[in-house]
This record gives C-alpha cells, structure tokens and sequence, in this order.
C-alpha cells in the first residue's frame, strides 16, 4: 500500500488534491449495472462487521444511494451478490467523528429511573450507594488510513491481511461516495456517512466567488453575555452562516456599496430627483436601525436638513458601506416575541432590502436565550433552526414574496404607479400576484365528508419542477403554503402535511432535511443564483403521487387500501 496526492473530483467545477491510499486487495465486490454503481466489502476481524463503499456511476449523485442508509432500499439482496475478487483500490483517508448523548432518547422510551438522584437503584452492578447516571454518550467513528480501518461501534477493527493474484478490477474512490458499517447480523447499516469530508474538510465546498454571498456578523450584547456565547457562536451560529454563503450568490449584484438610510425623525422629507438623497425638515435620525438594533455609522447613509429652497445643511456623511454580496446580520437573544412562548427557539426576519432589486440586505435573529444549547441533541437542533431562521431573513417569509423578481430582473408582482411598491391586503400587507403564490382549491375528502378546501400556494417554476419530480406527479399545480398555526408560522412555510421533515416546514424535528425545494424558493426569489449541490436526499412523500401531495391523508390511506 501507498499514499499520494490524488485528483478528487468534488463536482463538475471543483477539483481538489487529497491523500489517497492505492493497494491490489482480495475482496467482495458486486458491479450493479442497472442500479448504476458499484460495491465494495471489507471484512472486520470480528466477521459480523463489514466495511462497506458505494460507488456512483453517475459522478456526483448520491441521491439513489442515500436511500439504503434509510432504509427505503434494502442492502441484504445486493451484498449477498458480491464475489470475492481482487481489486485495484484507491481510497481517501479520511476521519468522521459524531457524538450523541442519548439520555433524552432513553427518556422518551420511559427509562427514567436510572438517570434520577436518590431514584436509580444500580446495586446490581457495585456496592456504593447513592448513584446515578449522569450523561450516556454514544460516540460513532470511521477512521480509514495505511493502518487499516476503525469503526466506533467495532472494538479492535482491523482487517484481515489477504494478498492473491488474479485479474485485477479497478475501483477508485476519486469522486463522491458512501461508506458505512454493515452489521451481517441484523443486516442493517450502523455508522454511515456521505458527502462526507476527506481528512475532515468538506468536500462539497466551493471556491469563494466575487458574487458569493457573505455574512457581516454583528453580535448583540444581549447574546455576547450569555454563558454559552462563545461554543455557541462557533459551532451553531457559525455554521448556519456557512452553509448559507456555500449556497447562495448575489444575482447580478450593482456595483456601487451598499448603505441603509438613517430616515427624519418627523414623517416629511423631501428627495432630490437628481441624486436620490433624502432631505429631512427639521431633523434626521441620529441612527438607522434594523428593528431595533442600531446600525453602525459606518453602514449608514449620510442626511441633510432643509425646506428645498436649496439652503440644505448636511447634518451627517455617507458613511463608507458594504460590498453589493454582503448581509448586514444582527444576531441577538432576547426573551421576547416569540420567545415568551416557551415553545420558540429562534425567530428572524429582513429589515432592509436593497432599493431597485428589493433583495433583502439586512436582517435580525434572535435566539431565545433558554433554548440555547451546545450539547447534542439539542446542537442539532438548533443549527438546523438558525439554518431555517436565516432562510427567512434572506426572503422566505409572506412580506417578501410580493417583491419576488423575474429571471431578467423585473417585479414578478406589478407595482402601484404612484407608490413603486406591490399592492396591500387588508392586512396591510404587500400582496403577491398569482403567478407567484395563487389561491388554489381541491376536493377534500374525511371521513366526515366531501368538500372544497383552499390553499395558498406557491406557483413558481422551478418549486413546481422540484415539487412534481419529487412527489413524480406531473399534474402538481402549486406546492402549498402553512394554512394553520400563529403569525409567525401560516403563510411563510411549507405546508406540513406536505413536506414532512424538511426544513422550511412550519414544525421541526431534531433532524430537518433542507432540499431541492427550499433551494428552489432562493432560485424563484429573482435574487440568489444557488448550488444545489448542498442539497440533501429528501425521502419524506417522494414518489407518493398526487393524491398524497394534492388530496388529503383520508384520501391517500383510501388510496393505499386499494392497492
């Protein structure tokens, strides 16, 4: 066996050198031409375990395979394919790491007893009195170099030497793959991983483009002072933000800086035609502001004072502003709004968008300071929220679809001549045309009766593409819109019943799964061009057809009766 920099390719566009370990090995191997990849099984010395690699064919598309690791496919009839073989294998080395405290899973299955001072009774185990269980951790591990390999759930894993000569097959792992630990027993995956990192760095990470999409963070005392602010920032905060700026660029991004308008303290101003400026009566604002964050002088717009008989008097200069890519965030954690509910953990929104393409170019979130957590399950938790929070700060929400733009840049929803703005509800609210979202009504059928339910839905290419390829129901005429829940959920979500676990659904899990269609909303807003690669294999309703994703669930379990 040896090592050497090898050519791994990310994706069509990105290519990178990582440490790859070439050895000629006798193992099982399957070639499976009609589920386009191949298969590789490595036994442990304790033969109930396999090291096992999927390959794609297809370079880059592991949405077929994830579907074994769920368990929508099963592995047994393939594996039992495999013949013993001698390969020519190119490997990545590679390191994954996870752990889990799984006490409040232990919890949920009514295991109570053992975790409770004065309760847990463990005298079956030792002579000292007064004990219990603290934390369980479960820890997973694949680690894969010239030593051999090591799974955390396999004590003592290392391979078993074999050498013999026969004609050689290639498979050469230089392009995404899966990897798990295969339990022969209960003939289930245990430990898996995909787009995985090699040597811990992730491989779907693009360069960073002059449009991409890039966060300016501006942390709130009232976060900055909580005791977990500091794991908090890295491994929750931080991370939200970086997979929003893989994912999204600037869509043709003007030139000139960006600056927020500081406005006048009275309501009256005038604008010079010529250049735009704001003038105020009497008084400008001493600061802008986002909510009610002040925003930094130097983001803010300069203000004159006058009558407009040009006897103006500049009170405060331009300040130097931020790059057309960039997004002013605060980011803060305070026990109000949503959070006084106690079952909230986080709430965002824009506060600024840019003046000619209403993209939104600032905004707010805020985490209520009692969710706050940094240890797992609740780290997963809350980094799958800030990832959906985030979303709605950059333009997932019902005030922001009204001003939704074409492909070339024009308003999807016309504007008011006199005002430049979208029209308003009763609500006050900017209203979306409805060739963005569109009121749709279905035949509904419960076991109470049959009738006509409404939806708001959205109707915008790409979501409809997205939608009936995963649900393969080419008749889908819109994906619906949250109808129930307060004002902070109805209207600015998936429908639930529809979407399941994914992460813009109104309700979430500890794990969400941010799909195709999320991304399919950044790419229909008319502001972000997006890499879909970072999207995750959705299983919730794929392939379940119209009366699923159009009808109601009386309607489909009618349905699968009759099958």
């Amino acid at each position: 066996m040896f090592t050497e920099n090898t050519t791994f390719e990310v994706s069509t566009s990105r290519q990178i050198q990582v440490p790859i370990m070439s050895s000629e090995e006798e193992l099982d191997y399957g070639d499976f031409q009609s589920e386009a990849f191949e298969m590789i099984s490595k036994s442990f010395k304790n033969t109930r375990f396999s090291f096992i690699v999927m390959l794609p064919k297809e370079k880059w598309n592991l949405h077929h395979l994830s579907q074994f690791l769920t368990g929508n496919k099963l592995l047994k009839p393939y594996i039992e394919q495999l013949e013993n073989s001698m390969v020519s294998l190119k490997l990545p080395k590679l390191k994954l790491e996870s752990s889990l405290d799984v006490v409040e899973s232990l919890k949920l299955l009514g295991i109570n007893d053992l975790f409770e001072p004065g309760i847990a009774d463990l005298s079956g185990i030792t002579t000292q009195h007064n004990i219990h269980v603290a934390s369980f951790r479960q820890k997973d591990l694949i680690r894969i170099d010239e030593v051999g390999i090591e799974a955390g759930s396999v004590a003592n894993a290392m391979f078993i030497p074999l050498s013999a000569h026969r004609n050689l097959i290639e498979f050469h792992v230089t392009h995404p793959f899966i990897c798990f630990v295969y339990d022969r027993q209960l003939n289930l995956p245990l430990i898996s991983a995909r787009n995985f990192g090699v040597l811990g760095q992730p491989i779907d990470k693009r360069q960073q483009g002059g449009n991409r999409l890039k966060f300016i963070v501006i942390y709130r005392p009232t976060i900055e002072r909580h005791p977990l602010f500091p794991r908090f920032k890295t491994e929750v905060v931080e991370k939200a933000l970086g997979f929003w700026e893989r994912t999204l660029s600037v869509r043709k991004p003007p030139s000139r800086k960006l600056l927020i308008e500081r406005g006048c303290v009275e309501p009256a101003f005038y604008r010079d035609p010529k250049t735009g400026k704001k003038f105020c009566r009497s008084q400008c604002k001493p600061t802008a502001k986002c909510y009610d964050h002040p925003v930094p002088n130097e983001y803010a717009s300069g203000c004159l004072i006058g009558y407009g008989n040009g006897n103006m008097r500049e009170v405060y200069k331009d300040g130097p502003g931020f790059e057309p890519n960039e997004y002013v965030i605060f980011v803060g954690s305070e026990n109000k709004h949503g959070c006084t509910s106690g079952t909230t953990l986080a709430y965002a929104g824009p506060c600024e968008m840019h003046p000619t393409t209403d993209r939104p170019i600032m905004g707010s979130i805020n985490f209520c300071p009692q969710k706050m957590e940094v240890e797992e399950p609740g780290k997963t938790m809350l980094i799958g929220t800030a990832i959906h929070e985030l979303a709605h700060a950059m333009g997932f929400t019902r005030s922001n679809f009204a001003l939704m733009r074409e492909p070339d840049g024009k308003p999807r929803t016309p504007r008011d001549p006199k005002t430049g703005r979208p029209p308003l509800n009763r609500e006050h609210q900017y209203t979306a045309n409805e060739n963005t979202v569109k009121r749709i009504d279905r035949p509904w059928v419960s076991a109470a009766g049959s009738f006509t339910k409404s939806f708001m839905s959205f109707v915008t290419p790409a979501i409809l593409e997205e939608g009936r390829k995963h649900y393969n129901c080419r008749e889908l005429d819109g994906i619906d819109i949250e109808n129930e829940g307060g004002a902070g959920t109805q209207g600015s979500h998936f429908e639930k019943r529809t979407v399941g676990d994914e992460t813009m659904a109104g309700v979430t899990g500890v794990k969400t799964v941010l799909s195709r269609l999320t991304l399919a909303f950044f790419t229909d807003s008319g502001w972000w061009d997006v890499d879909y690669s970072v999207a995750e294999p959705w299983l919730y309703g794929k392939n379940l057809g119209c009366t699923f994703v159009m009808q109601s669930c009386y309607a489909y379990m009618q349905q699968m009766k009759r099958a």
